[in-house]
């Protein structure tokens, strides 16, 4: 709704979960006017003063729900998903409107936690270049406690479900769907061995 009723010629897009910096707007403007690129899209941390499982959710090594950028790299059609050229999410995108008038906005029958890596897609499949840049960050404020926490987890596996039935070009989709049959995997075989242990060990 919001994209529609915009007028200007850039239109930046953001979450209600999200505490933006006085220089967030000056600098996505800055880097699509120096890079040239149509879609510019940045990263975002956890708010400094948040506890440790807003930073785990971030920080862990095993993966976080948003893609890192510690290095700048611009999505393609031929690299999009490919490695660590991670679809960006939209809580800190600059779209110029030519680029949103071709494509449109976001999927409105798609309303789950991953919401934001199809719109990526799309944008790519059209042509259009998006640089990710680290330099563009955000702040984010995710759930505390434990149960928040696995709640949000919870929704975002399920939103993944979602995304890999529905978008089964994406390659990232088809990375998610390699990762949960690997995991589904791992645990019939742990639960498997766990069972067996003592019938294997009376045996021997």
């Amino acid at each position: 709704v919001g994209l529609s009723m915009a007028r200007g010629k850039i239109l930046a897009l953001t979450d209600s979960d999200i505490v933006l910096p006085p220089s967030w707007i000056s600098r996505g403007v800055e880097l699509m006017q120096a890079s040239g690129h149509k879609v510019v899209a940045g990263t975002f941390v956890s708010v400094a003063d948040e506890g440790f499982w807003s930073s785990y959710t971030d920080e862990n090594p095993f993966g976080s729900k948003t893609p890192r950028m510690s290095r700048s790299y611009v999505l393609t059609p031929d690299n999009c998903g490919k490695g660590r050229f991670k679809q960006p999410v939209t809580a800190s995108m600059f779209i110029a409107r030519e680029v949103y008038e071709d494509v449109g906005g976001l999927d409105e029958n798609f309303t789950t936690p991953y919401e934001d890596y199809p719109y990526a897609d799309v944008i790519v499949r059209k042509g259009y270049n998006i640089l990710c840049d680290g330099s563009l960050i955000a702040y984010h404020y995710h759930r505390e406690g434990f149960k928040s926490t696995l709640k949000e987890w919870w929704l975002a596996g399920k939103g993944c479900m979602d995304y890999i039935l529905k978008y089964q070009f994406s390659i990232l989709a088809a990375d998610r769907a390699l990762q949960m049959l690997i995991v589904v995997l791992a645990g019939i075989i742990g639960t498997t061995a766990l069972f067996m242990w003592p019938v294997l060990t009376i045996l021997v």
